[in-house]
This record gives structure tokens, C-alpha cells and sequence, in this order.
């Protein structure tokens, strides 16, 4: 199900590439993935993938992410899973777990393209519904909004005990 496109951009050809295998994105883009967790991640917690989980979601195809490139370095990525919604009974929603383009490549159509293509591939899926986890107040929730994409439910949180229950 891997497939690609490209695009001009101004600072050279962007390759734009959807791929089912989200543990080997994270490690080609090792500095890429922390830096966005860094901006875009819960407060305090390090980056921590739990790649069973992963395997197990891009085994299914719940899971794809988009990949933006240039000279055969990431510059941005998107990383998604389409599922049932246990709440509304035949609704496919596609969540996306993170967004990041690196700051030298923000201001241009990047993130753009990048979000443009998740949504191709999530409504390819069959989602009829897309969602993004982003924490409020950054560049990225406004990004959406300018986007089309509408304030939903807000997440509200609590530490109990450490990070794994105890």
C-alpha cells in the first residue's frame, strides 16, 4: 500500500510517501521524531514508542503515516490510525498522532501537503471523520484551524501515580 508523490517547493523536490511500516519511519528519522515530541508531546514525558503495538497496528492496517522528504532526509511526517469508533456504531475515524515539519521547512506548503495527503489516505481507508491530537495553544492547533478543522472535545488529564500506573 506504499505509494508516493511529489512536489515543487522552493527550497527543491519534496517526495511525499505513505508507508504502512511506522517502526521503520522512527528510526530513519531518529532527531526528527524527538525534536516533534519535544514540541508537540505530553508535557514531561519522554518519547517512548511502544513498537509491539505499532507492528501489530501496521500488521492490521489500522496504522500508515506520510513522509516528507527532500535530498532523502525527512523534513516532516504524519503519523495515522483509522479504526471503528466504539461510540458510534459503523464510523471510521481517523486519528492522527502527530504532525511535524521541521522549522526550517514551516511557512511553506509542506505541512500542507503533508496533512492533504493523510487525509487522501485516511478517506482511501474509509474514515469518515479526522481528528488530531495536538496540544492547544501551539502552532499546529492553529494550523488546523486555519485548515477547515474544528475545535471538538477537549482532553483533560491526570497524572495517577507514574507514567505506568503505579
Amino acid at each position: 500500500m506504499d505509494h508516493n508523490r511529489g512536489m515543487d517547493h522552493n527550497r527543491g523536490m519534496v517526495k511525499i510517501d505513505v508507508t504502512q511500516d511506522v517502526a521503520a519511519l522512527y528510526e530513519a528519522l531518529g532527531d526528527v521524531a524527538c525534536q516533534a515530541w519535544a514540541e508537540c508531546g505530553i508535557d514531561g514525558e519522554p518519547l517512548a514508542m511502544d513498537w509491539p503495538a505499532w507492528a501489530a497496528f501496521a500488521a492490521s492496517g489500522v496504522a500508515f503515516a506520510v513522509v516528507a522528504s527532500q535530498s532523502g532526509e525527512a523534513i516532516g511526517y504524519a503519523i495515522v490510525s483509522v479504526c471503528r469508533h466504539p461510540m458510534m456504531r459503523g464510523v471510521l475515524v481517523a486519528s492522527g498522532h502527530a504532525l511535524y515539519v521541521r522549522p526550517s521547512q514551516r511557512g511553506g506548503s509542506v505541512g500542507a501537503a503533508i496533512m492533504r495527503e493523510a487525509q487522501g489516505e485516511a478517506a482511501r481507508r474509509g474514515a469518515g471523520l479526522m481528528m488530531w491530537h495536538c496540544r492547544a495553544g501551539t502552532g499546529l492547533a492553529d494550523k488546523l484551524l486555519q485548515a477547515g478543522y474544528e475545535r471538538g472535545d477537549d482532553v483533560v488529564m491526570m497524572r495517577l501515580g507514574d507514567r505506568h500506573g503505579h
